[in-house]
């Protein structure tokens, strides 16, 4: 996963697709709360 300032050493490899599902939710669970915060 890269983000605006560069490389998170984020590495998928071996997850399961169940894994990775729960893993996108969270990190975009995360990213709304944080324009919560922001924007609020």
């Amino acid at each position: 996963m890269y983000l605006h300032n560069g490389s998170q050493d984020y590495d998928l490899m071996g997850f399961t697709q169940e894994q990775i599902t729960r893993d996108v939710l969270d990190q975009f669970e995360s990213h709304r709360q944080l324009l919560g915060r922001v924007y609020s």
